[in-house]
């Protein structure tokens, strides 16, 4: 950095970076000490889907590891930590994608389950059941918290629309965008597509062989005729695939914070100063774990790990609270528009990096020129067709239990529609009422309950 002001930003993001980096990895090795230390992706009693997480894992590791030994050397470019930043971020796409496609089937599973209970719990009328829906909702006082609850109401509801009703509903909502420009409606039609599963990423089937084999065995399935033996296997196939993904994903979330803190590190380090005994410090207990670890020694135990944290207890806190002048700074703004590109360009990298959104992209969107024409109520309606047109043929595919959790998915994703409270009530009750499967109904009633008192109680 040329300015003073951006050898300071750069000597806080730094700091913190490096500071918190320490803490996450540590913690890091002691949950990696869960799956290795004792041989488990080796053990014969794990399945073949956990096999290839415990092995993607590893792999993961042995880079990191090398990027973390390299970084002490000197050696780790910027490059090369932007280059397993992109892998991990399309790795964490594809669990993304993954975790909708079997959220779908639990929505699919869950309703098809009362199906083979004896008894059915004995449930309250529509009309005491919407009234409850109703108080729910207004209860929230802002605007934004009701219009979240009427969502998560609306992605439990049973579904019972005809396919031109339910795209109609798509079109009537999708005019708030009249007025708005071209690219806005765009992007809210690809995260919609991203939602209905018309848009997956590539490798999920070559990169997670096991989990695409699970899903399979979901989307194949034969739910109309299937019976109590059937749907028992069906569901430990999407428990076993549930399990995982949310070990993935926790597991992903802890090595991408790593990694945006090790970045920084990097794009920091010519102008990063720090107190010598500190760095030393740092270096040292970062050194330790990194070498444990590159050996496959996970045998420290929570105790001597703890005796290389004393020191540093404060140190993070410290460093936060010198990074939090510039949390919220504009890279331009605050080196000044004269600035090299490059500075600011690095500034604006360090600040996407140390925010809350850790896959947040690098890179800023390009937007193209606006034009200055606002769509019309009619280009909504034209540009939400061919939206309608994909849905129709993948729809055509499905089974009609799993289109009717993909129109619950969608209509919780949807701009809000309803414009008073009556037209709320009045379709939460047809959502109900239209609903004659009882064993449906009752798991759409208990979760809609559930869901009720568990934000009741966070209340």
């Amino acid at each position: 950095m040329e300015s003073r002001n951006g050898k300071r930003m750069m000597t806080a993001a730094g700091r913190y970076a490096y500071s918190r980096f320490v803490l996450n990895f540590t913690m890091y090795y002691e949950s990696m000490a869960d799956y290795f230390r004792l041989g488990i992706q080796n053990d014969d009693r794990i399945s073949p889907a956990e096999k290839e997480m415990l092995d993607g894992l590893k792999r993961n590791n042995q880079e990191l590891i090398a990027l973390v030994c390299g970084f002490l050397r000197g050696e780790t470019t910027v490059a090369k930590m932007h280059d397993f930043r992109c892998r991990i971020l399309q790795d964490a796409e594809k669990t993304a994608a993954y975790i909708d496609c079997f959220g779908l089937y639990d929505y699919v599973l869950k309703r098809l389950e009362g199906r083979f209970e004896d008894e059915m719990p004995v449930m309250e009328t529509d009309g005491e059941i919407v009234n409850e829906m109703m108080r729910f909702v207004i209860s929230a006082e802002e605007s934004m918290e009701r219009n979240q609850r009427i969502k998560m109401l609306l992605a439990e509801l049973p579904m019972r629309f005809t396919r031109n009703k339910f795209f109609s509903m798509i079109r009537q909502s999708l005019t708030v965008y009249e007025g708005a420009d071209r690219q806005t409606l765009e992007q809210a039609i690809k995260a919609l597509k991203r939602e209905a599963l018309l848009t997956l990423p590539q490798g999920m089937e070559e990169d997670h062989a096991q989990l695409y084999k699970n899903l399979k065995k979901l989307e194949e399935a034969d739910y109309k005729n299937l019976d109590k033996d059937g749907f028992l296997r069906l569901q430990k196939v999407f428990e076993e695939a549930r399990d995982i993904l949310f070990n993935q994903s926790t597991d992903r979330m802890s090595l991408m914070e790593m990694v945006n803190d090790l970045y920084v590190m990097c794009l920091a380090g010519p102008d990063m100063l720090m107190d010598s005994r500190e760095k030393e410090e740092l270096q040292s207990l970062v050194s330790m774990v990194a070498e444990r670890m590159k050996k496959d020694d996970y045998s420290l135990s929570d105790e001597e790990l703890e005796k290389h944290l004393v020191p540093l207890e404060g140190v993070q806190e410290n460093y936060y609270d010198q990074w939090s002048r510039f949390e919220d700074a504009n890279a331009e703004v605050f080196l000044g528009k004269n600035a090299p590109a490059q500075d600011k360009e690095t500034a604006a990298k360090v600040l996407r990096l140390l925010s809350t959104s850790i896959y947040a992209p690098l890179e800023p969107e390009e937007r193209p020129e606006e034009e200055g024409i606002l769509l019309s109520r009619k280009a909504v309606e034209v540009m939400c067709q061919p939206f309608c047109d994909e849905l129709e043929k993948d729809w055509k595919k499905r089974p009609k239990c799993v289109v009717r959790a993909m129109m619950a998915t969608l209509l919780s994703k949807l701009p809000m529609f309803f414009l008073t409270s009556d037209e709320l009530r009045e379709f939460l009750f047809g959502c109900l009422s239209s609903c004659t499967n009882a064993a449906e109904k009752s798991t759409c009633i208990e979760e809609i309950l559930r869901i009720m008192e568990m934000e009741d109680d966070l209340v």
